[in-house]
């Protein structure tokens, strides 16, 4: 029943999705959110009749949301909880109607459970933080955000020092969003981060994916986390166990993207690598901060273990 040839979508599906594959500013959660509407919108197709071509246009649809940011886990896992949910009603004998109804429901539900792994998550964060720190992140990533501005807003007195991350500059933007809501705000060039480690106390970074021993996030996180051990700071990952997603499922991808986001002009024997992302050790890093608690690095293993998965997803198309 999976598909082997391309399927044509509705306008408004099709522009979810390469809404979903243009974005580059925001965070895996936060377009994990966009993937859900684009489910939504899917929801409100009538262009079947019949229980198997539903499943056909749902299945491609997952695969075309996965694959338009492989590195970004929470799409993965939704794409998942999505083929499950369906599967089981169609099992059920569900109706073409009731196979809508339950893909709009798990799509809003991802919505409300983005936010509230959000809320616990900053709750739990925000106790790791004390009076006076400074705390070093690094890129953008609304997780991390919204934990330092509940922080602040509960009156504990810190500062934050953010790299800009090139060459897309997410980083300014956190600094920019920090900063508005009244928290003082260093913003650096990424290479500094190392040199100014010895005035961190702490360091907060999120997370596209996390695997069995690595997780992925912006390019320069190795660095920093390396930088973090050296010294001996605590090096926080946060992120929801939607991001966790079994390495056998789907290896990182070192993908490139264009070389004129780093150099405008070509120069004779000059080659531009410009990717994104990078996979960094569990090793390296203090604990987890997961809307389930305050994980160790050797949990995430045990909560791979208890999830199903369509490992198809992963592969490329």
């Amino acid at each position: 029943m999976n598909p082997t040839t391309p399927i044509a979508f509705s306008d408004a599906v099709e522009k979810s999705i390469q809404e979903v594959s243009a974005e580059r500013q925001l965070g895996a959660s936060q377009v994990s959110d966009m993937s859900a509407q684009c489910y939504i919108a899917f929801s409100e197709e009538t262009a079947v009749n019949t229980q198997d071509e539903f499943w056909t246009r749902l299945y491609a649809l997952s695969r075309k949301l996965v694959w338009a940011q492989p590195d970004m886990a929470p799409i993965f896992s939704l794409a998942n909880a999505m083929l499950s949910a369906v599967q089981e009603a169609m099992n059920l004998g569900g109706t073409v109607q009731q196979l809508q109804t339950v893909v709009r429901k798990v799509a809003e539900g991802s919505i409300e459970q983005t936010k509230e792994a959000q809320k616990n998550m900053s709750i739990l964060g925000m106790s790791l933080i004390e009076e006076n720190d400074t705390i070093l992140t690094h890129s953008h990533s609304s997780s991390v955000q919204n934990l330092l501005i509940k922080a602040h807003r509960s009156g504990k007195s810190f500062q934050v020092i953010a790299t800009e991350s090139r060459p897309g500059l997410e980083g300014k933007k956190m600094a920019q969003d920090l900063g508005r809501q009244g928290i003082m705000t260093t913003l650096i060039v990424e290479a500094a981060a190392l040199g100014m480690m010895d005035r961190c106390h702490k360091v907060f970074v999120g997370a596209d994916r996390i695997s069995e021993k690595h997780f992925v996030n912006k390019v320069g996180t190795r660095a920093i986390a390396l930088g973090a051990k050296e010294l001996e700071r605590d090096f926080f990952v946060v992120c929801d166990t939607s991001k966790f997603v079994p390495k056998r499922f789907g290896a990182f991808a070192r993908k490139q993207h264009p070389p004129e986001e780093v150099l405008e002009q070509r120069y004779p024997n000059v080659i531009v690598e410009n990717p994104y992302f990078e996979a960094i050790p569990l090793s390296l890093v203090t604990v987890i901060i997961c809307e389930e608690g305050l994980l160790p690095p050797a949990g995430v293993i045990d909560h791979l273990q208890q999830t199903v998965y369509f490992p198809e997803m992963l592969e490329p198309e």
